[in-house]
Parts: structure tokens; C-alpha cells; sequence
């Protein structure tokens, strides 16, 4: 749940950007932020499954459109973004660190990188088109692989009869690729 400075925050950007309540909402929905779980109707700031990964990625949203935060400044939101990625692309690979020490990926870099491009076929063109290469992904696209991965995962360990290979925690060094 974002705090109550954080919806201050995004409520500021909202204000300073002038977007009225659709254009707001569609960014919402753009920074990954769902509807209440058990209720019809649009995004909402308060919904209690908001994390703090959507708040950063609203503001940098936020930014990119001209918003600067006047306490931190411009640009500070792109990066702190920019780290998140990082660390989605790190669990990517650790993920397919997983399926290949299954058996599942003779070739965990082509086979990752197929996995991608299957997963990115419905990628917009203006966010890029499909893409096979990981750095190209954005938060929300890295979302989406990671979910697709895990999913992945898991049906291969309950065929092989396997439940836990370290749960993705690896460091990127022991990655082969």
C-alpha cells in the first residue's frame, strides 16, 4: 500500500501535469497499479496491492511527461527506475538459471531470449515491438517475463517432482550467460 506522502507525491504530479481523472488513471493503469480486487471499477491510488516498484514507476512516468519533484529534483525518478529494471533483469536470468539447472534449457541465453520475444509478440510499437533482447525491457515488460517465467518454472517443477532451486537468489556471476 503506498503510503500517504507517496499518494501526496502522485497526486502532486497529477496536479502540476494538469492530466484530469481519465489521463490519470490510464497512467495508473500504465505503471502497473490494478483495479481493487474486489470491486468493479477504475485504478485507484489506494488500493491496498500497490507497491512501492508502482509508485516508482508512476513518477518516473510523471517525469518523463515534464513533472519535476521538487524535492528530488529531475531525473530522479528514471533512475531509481532505470535500478528497478536492473533488478528485474537479474531475476530474469536467475530464473532461467533455474530452468536450465532442471534440464528445461540446453541453451539458457537462446532459450531466454525465444522466451522473451514469445512474451513481447503483443509488445505496442511505440514501446519498442517485439524484442528478444532482455536489456530492451522496460519494468512492466520485465514484469510479464518474470510472471511468464515463474509459471514456467513451476509446472517444470512439479513435472520433475522438484520444489525449491534456491528460489532465484543467485548472484549474476554464477549466471552462464
Amino acid at each position: 500500500m503506498w503510503s500517504n506522502p507517496e499518494k501526496a507525491a502522485v497526486k502532486m504530479a497529477q496536479k502540476a501535469l494538469g492530466w484530469n481523472d481519465p489521463q490519470y488513471r490510464l497512467v495508473l493503469r500504465n505503471a502497473g497499479v490494478r483495479p481493487w480486487p474486489d470491486r468493479d471499477g477504475p485504478v485507484s491510488a489506494t488500493n491496498p496491492h500497490n507497491d512501492t516498484d508502482t509508485f516508482v514507476r508512476f513518477m518516473a512516468i510523471a517525469e518523463r511527461s515534464g513533472y519535476v519533484d521538487p524535492k528530488r529534483g529531475a531525473g530522479f525518478w528514471i533512475a531509481e527506475s532505470q535500478k528497478q529494471c536492473t533488478r528485474m533483469h537479474h531475476k530474469i536470468k536467475a530464473l532461467a538459471q533455474d530452468l536450465h539447472k532442471l534440464g528445461v534449457m540446453d541453451d539458457p541465453a537462446a532459450a531466454l531470449a525465444g522466451f522473451i520475444f514469445r512474451m513481447t509478440k503483443e509488445r505496442p510499437l511505440d514501446q519498442g515491438g517485439p524484442t528478444n533482447v532482455l536489456m530492451e525491457l522496460d519494468a512492466e515488460w520485465s514484469y510479464k517475463v518474470i510472471e511468464g517465467l515463474k509459471k514456467w518454472l513451476w509446472r517444470e517443477q512439479r513435472k520433475h517432482g522438484t520444489r525449491d532451486l534456491g528460489n532465484a537468489t543467485r548472484e549474476a556471476h554464477e549466471l552462464p550467460f
